[in-house]
């Protein structure tokens, strides 16, 4: 099975592309600049260009997208073109978003807390993230035809967490350990959505989110 990995160049994608492999799939990436890595099948191309996604999912049977971008508009813009090749060549997509939108045991999520000063040093940073993981999460359950689940991260997704035991399930509400944490690592997700494509049928068009269940 053959696994395309967007934006693998970054923290969550390297995680996801080593994953990848130890499950013994063939792995191709889409990066900017060549990825070096001489296990993966690399093709040089920007998710923005339409034309270059369509050669990079040549023989592909899932894609997995853990992209990000400096602007929620360019975000979407990339998500309608992989939505668009996913659905034109029936290849199931696995979509790495962000927590932003969930509801959290206050009731509140962080896009819309009145409170939060979006341009404040604290959030700003976050903007882009938080609404272009939105934008996603809306755009792609109006794609008639498009296999796809959407991935959200516990609240708080540690980098340097270690990989630990996890449970996942359908839902727009945070999930809590029994510590009161909604907390993972970044690898800990990136194995959850390794381990997803197995599961993929199971949760397809659907949000999904999770939390580590193992207490550190």
């Amino acid at each position: 099975m053959k696994i395309l990995i967007l934006g693998a160049d970054g923290k969550l994608g390297r995680m996801l592309v080593n994953d990848a492999i130890s499950a013994g799939y063939s792995v191709a990436t889409m990066t900017r600049q060549p990825f070096e890595d001489a296990t993966v099948e690399n093709i040089v191309g920007a998710p923005e260009k339409i034309d270059e996604l369509k050669k990079a999912v040549n023989g592909v049977d899932m894609i997995i997208s853990a992209l990000g971008a400096k602007d929620p508009e360019t975000l979407l813009k990339m998500a309608k073109n992989i939505a668009s090749v996913a659905k034109e060549h029936n290849i199931p997509l696995i979509w790495s978003g962000g927590s932003g939108t969930l509801i959290d045991n206050q009731g509140k999520t962080l896009a819309t807390d009145p409170n939060v000063v979006w341009d404040s040093p604290m959030y700003k940073m976050l903007k882009p993230a938080v609404f272009g993981a939105k934008l996603v999460l809306e755009y792609l359950p109006t794609v008639a035809g498009l296999k796809y689940v959407y991935v959200s991260p516990p609240i708080d997704l540690m980098l340097d967490r270690t990989k630990t035991t996890y449970k996942w399930e359908i839902s727009d509400k945070a999930l809590y350990n029994a510590q009161g944490q909604s907390i993972c690592g970044y690898q800990t997700l990136a194995q959850a959505e390794i381990d997803l494509i197995k599961e993929f049928n199971q949760y397809e068009n659907h949000r999904i989110t999770l939390v580590e269940t193992e207490t550190l």
